[in-house]
């Protein structure tokens, strides 16, 4: 199964204004930083429960949720999102959804407004916070492959990064411009290798991953 559009599109309809909202704690991830998030969540090698996750979005404070129906309706459609991706990634067809796509001008995907940059952000966000989930499932004989895909998923993250990333691995001299058009080449690739990784060193069932919703609480 590949990407489902009508998912993505679901949800964004609901979930990008709620989450821009006013009434969202300071830090809270954009629809674009969410996507990239819950990526790095489904590509952990070991299982990440909603109950842990769900507040990193929030950046581990009190969503606002208006009531009890809008909390439900709120993880509703992040699980639907989160299971969405977690089927891309189980039957090897992980891709960047359409609202994150480059920009055609390259090197405007390192600007933090850009879509790209901001899935970046959020799938750096999330492969850090499991940094210690991975730091004890991966051989060392992955290292090298695992930082390989994660210099390439995080390239856009931001200028800085990006330019640092330029300075210490540009072994063929390119200019910024032009190692930014090879990362943009290298996105799908990293992505299954990534996923590969993680589902790899993963050892329960394959639909083990996969959330069915429950109750949601206010707080």
């Amino acid at each position: 199964m590949k990407s489902n559009p009508a998912v993505y599109d679901t949800a964004a309809t609901f979930l990008q204004p709620f989450l821009a909202a006013p009434q969202r704690p300071e830090d809270t991830l954009n629809y674009h930083e969410l996507l990239g998030f819950l990526f790095a969540v489904a590509c952990s090698p070991e299982m990440i429960q909603p109950a842990d996750w769900l507040p990193v979005i929030f950046n581990e404070q009190d969503a606002g949720y208006a009531n009890i129906a809008e909390a439900e309706r709120v993880m509703q459609a992040l699980l639907e999102l989160y299971n969405q991706i977690n089927q891309e990634i189980l039957q090897g067809y992980p891709i960047l959804p359409a609202r994150c796509r480059p920009l055609a001008d390259t090197i405007s995907n390192i600007a933090t407004q850009a879509p790209l940059s901001q899935w970046a952000s959020g799938f750096l966000l999330g492969h850090e916070w499991l940094g210690e989930v991975w730091d004890a499932n991966t051989p060392d004989d992955l290292d090298e492959e695992l930082g390989s895909c994660v210099l390439i998923l995080s390239f856009f993250v931001s200028r800085e990064i990006a330019e640092g990333y330029w300075r210490e691995f540009n072994s063929e001299n390119l200019s910024l411009d032009d190692m930014a058009a090879q990362i943009i080449e290298s996105i799908a690739p990293a992505m299954v290798t990534y996923s590969d990784i993680g589902r790899n060193l993963f050892e329960e069932a394959p639909d083990a991953r996969l959330i069915h919703p429950a109750p949601a609480s206010v707080n």
